[in-house]
């Protein structure tokens, strides 16, 4: 079975066009009280959750989810039966505080994403989950951007689906932000919650390995003879 995510990865995963990014070139953990944070939780069923990035309360503890998005996450988790702080690891798209040049807190840009995404992927690589939780769609620009040739687009275009990344050789399963669902209609919590049930339902699924085809090359056509059930033909010529 191919993956959904089955396009060339690029030299460096770290680049804007021909621009390669970096801490220094970024620049966010200049003004963050807890630079580049650490991952959080203890993992035990191998469910690794990438945040978009951290909030301000965030940064001043030192930890993620730690604001209102964050308890409706870990109440959906602990509905379907994860403890998000003792099965699950949270890490960071972008793993400064975003702010602009005054200090005042910001939405992350692309150009932190790629600038983290080296990190990211060596991290998701070190540890290799079973699945991945990808809210919103920075974080799944985190994993794929340097993959995705076209237009990601919004989450709305990716949430739903359980994709066997090819890759990372896990189940990446892309959902709404906490943010964008904590004062929405019940239609979209509801949407949330199916989602991520879909995700942890993979979590014991077997991840399936593309198995090369074994190819046979022969001289003359008697070996057909002696085949029996549905055959498919393919004709090529000039």
């Amino acid at each position: 079975m191919k993956g959904f995510f089955s396009t060339q990865e690029i030299q460096t995963t770290s680049m804007i066009g021909k621009k390669r990014l970096s801490c220094v070139s970024c620049g966010l953990f200049t003004n963050a009280t807890s630079p580049k944070m650490a991952p959080h939780g203890e993992f035990e069923k191998d469910i690794l959750i990438i945040d978009e990035s951290p909030t301000l309360k965030d940064d001043e503890r030192g930890r993620p989810w730690s604001g209102a998005q964050g308890r409706l996450l870990r109440k959906t988790l602990k509905d379907l039966g994860i403890d998000m702080d003792k099965d699950c690891e949270t890490i960071y798209a972008v793993r400064c505080l975003p702010t602009n040049k005054k200090g005042d807190p910001v939405k992350p840009l692309p150009m932190h994403c790629a600038a983290c995404r080296t990190s990211v992927i060596k991290h998701i690589k070190a540890r290799q989950p079973k699945l991945i939780i990808a809210c919103g769609i920075l974080s799944v620009n985190s994993i794929i951007g340097h993959r995705w040739q076209k237009d990601l687009g919004g989450i709305t275009k990716w949430r739903g689906w359980v994709i066997p990344d090819q890759d990372f050789k896990c189940w990446v399963a892309p959902v709404f932000h906490p943010g964008q669902v904590l004062n929405a209609d019940p239609v979209h919590k509801t949407i949330f919650k199916q989602d991520l049930r879909r995700a942890v339902d993979h979590v014991e699924t077997p991840w399936p390995r593309h198995k090369k085809p074994v190819i046979e090359y022969i001289d003359d056509l008697s070996p057909l003879n002696d085949i029996t059930g549905q055959v498919s033909i393919d004709y090529e010529t000039t």
